[in-house]
């Protein structure tokens, strides 16, 4: 059961697997993340987890991007969805 997060977060593309549908996006000061989702983030050094239907429509992420996204948790840890190319 994944529970979705108000609220959006800046961050970095790490690397997406678009063969395997998912990648990691690296948040930008994880100080700024839900207290739940900070403990997970720092516990998974590889970032926020995402899989490919997490993206907004139309977006393939390459690394290095700098993206916007929003967070959940559920019983694996923390991940991001919506994600899509930075906008402010």
């Amino acid at each position: 059961n994944r529970h979705e997060i108000d609220g959006y977060y800046h961050g970095k593309i790490l690397f997406y697997r678009k063969d395997d549908g998912y990648g990691f996006v690296a948040p930008g000061n994880v100080e700024q993340l839900p207290t739940a989702v900070q403990a997970r983030v720092r516990m998974n050094k590889s970032g926020l987890y995402f899989r490919t239907t997490d993206l907004s429509s139309q977006f393939t992420p390459v690394r290095g991007q700098c993206v916007t996204f929003q967070v959940y948790t559920d019983k694996c840890g923390a991940g991001a969805y919506n994600l899509c190319l930075e906008w402010w």
